[in-house]
């Protein structure tokens, strides 16, 4: 992974532009930082914070009357950890690096004025996930792990693309959601890398500024770009039906497509901020179509696929409207190759079958890299663990003694999901008695015991499938 700037297209260009506008420095080095807290966000803190204060204990006594639980986002260990070793420093950092529920955050909100407060949250969003990126080891371009990093295959599939066409009759702009950059179950960012498309996030002035000034067609030497946005809205043309309409004239035509990366939810918020002039299209999508990403996640609609698939078939759909029918058939077959390849990867990584790819050794190699991985990770927790127990009274209040599968007690074997129970039980402790000090029999070092651990879910499945076949 690289963060140069020299001989980078526009997506990764726009990706280390967000990086920068946050104040991240060194993104994937040891040395990597983010800015320190302004004397401006202190004293914005310090003034706002009594009526802060005061406010939570209204709201909590609310709460308690009503008996409601409030709702708080759980936060990553890694990156709880990783911000507190940054505000143990000197000076503490950028107050866009704070938790959602501190009441640091909900004073310097406060004391922002109404029309700022909703880009101060996109920019806390985007900084805390892009820290957490960071902390975690993931590259900025394709949001897997270094280790497990898909840079060299996506960019083999990018030059088998017809880019030539591509970016002259359907160039491609992302928006994105800020609760969506970073997301490991994203698949747009995979899309704009593949196209080299500009990644813009509603909530940053830069982009808002783009986005909220696009009209519906610009006009260029000979040619006229139309900006559509792909939003399956009621009355919104079919995208083929939509060019075969500007066509008709003559003119050289060109689509610049404006997809939004997002749940539902949130592309109904980001469809209301893109001007009416820019039209809305929807996509043609046969109702028997299988989804290749259905084995990582279940279609919320029949006609809802992931934001991969739904940029392969609206720019697929466009290439052919115009008449491009080979250039059309070779990037659908350039885009479902590299996705079959990023669904592989993604169940790899959950450690359940590759459901695509047929090279066994190619999946050994990955199993590998993956089980490096996730050792090296267990590592490092392990290592964090003991560096906290050593230095934290509190933490070591928790220790706990290891739960085996054997009771050596009672000369048996238990199992450790079972264990705290046993240990309870009336047999125990008569067995304790007779053995207080839980000497091992010499039966005990001859025993073999069931591996207790939870089966993988390829396992469970091909256990049912068995049973079902002996059934029958």
């Amino acid at each position: 992974m690289t963060t140069s700037v020299e001989g980078v297209g526009a997506y990764k260009a726009s990706m280390l532009e967000i990086v920068k506008r946050i104040g991240l420095e060194n993104y994937g080095l040891a040395n990597a930082t983010m800015p320190s807290r302004s004397e401006l966000e202190d004293r914005m803190i310090s003034e706002a914070m009594d009526f802060v204060v005061e406010d939570e204990k209204r709201r909590e006594e609310s709460r308690k009357a009503k008996n409601i639980k409030p709702i708080v986002r759980k936060t990553a260990t890694t990156v709880v950890e990783s911000v507190n070793e940054l505000n143990r420093a000197d000076k503490q950092c950028t107050i866009y690096l704070s938790f959602e529920e501190s009441l640091e955050w909900k004073a310097f909100l406060h004391a922002l004025p109404k029309s700022e407060r909703f880009r101060a949250t996109v920019r806390r969003r985007l900084s805390l996930s892009l820290w957490k990126a960071h902390t975690q080891g993931t590259c900025l371009f394709c949001w897997f792990s270094t280790q497990m990093c898909m840079c060299e295959e996506l960019e083999r599939y990018k030059k088998e693309l017809p880019n030539t066409v591509l970016q002259g009759k359907t160039p491609v702009t992302m928006l994105f959601h800020s609760d969506e950059l970073m997301r490991s179950t994203n698949s747009g960012h995979i899309a704009a890398y593949l196209l080299d498309s500009p990644v813009r996030v509603w909530g940053l002035e830069e982009d808002d500024d783009l986005i909220t000034h696009l009209p519906g067609v610009e006009e260029g030497e000979g040619h006229a770009v139309y900006n559509v946005s792909l939003y399956p809205e009621k009355g919104s043309p079919d995208i083929s039906h939509f060019i075969s309409n500007v066509t008709e004239t003559g003119a050289d035509a060109r689509i610049h497509l404006i997809l939004s990366d997002s749940t539902w939810g949130q592309a109904l918020s980001l469809n209301r901020h893109i001007p009416r002039e820019v039209t809305r299209v929807s996509l043609d999508i046969d109702e028997t179509y299988e989804s290749l990403f259905a084995h990582l996640r279940k279609r919320t609609r029949e006609t809802g696929v992931s934001t991969l698939e739904a940029t392969t078939m609206a720019v697929h759909q466009c290439l052919t409207a115009f008449g491009h029918e080979a250039e059309a058939n070779l990037f659908n077959e350039v885009m479902v190759g590299a996705m079959k390849d990023f669904v592989d990867l993604k169940c790899l990584m959950k450690f359940t079958d590759a459901p695509f790819s047929k090279d066994d050794d190619q999946i050994d190699r990955l199993e590998e890299r993956r089980d490096a991985y996730r050792k090296e990770m267990a590592d490092t927790r392990y290592k964090r663990v003991n560096e906290r127990m050593e230095s934290d009274k509190e933490s070591r209040k928790f220790l706990l003694p290891p739960v085996l599968n054997y009771c050596y007690c009672c000369d048996r074997v238990i199992g450790w999901h079972r264990m705290p129970e046993h240990v309870l039980g009336k047999g125990h402790r008569y067995a304790l008695r007779l053995n207080p000090k839980c000497v091992p029999s010499e039966h005990s070092k001859e025993e073999v015991v069931h591996n207790f651990s939870r089966p993988m879910r390829a396992q469970k499945r091909d256990s049912a499938i068995d049973a079902h076949d002996v059934e029958e």
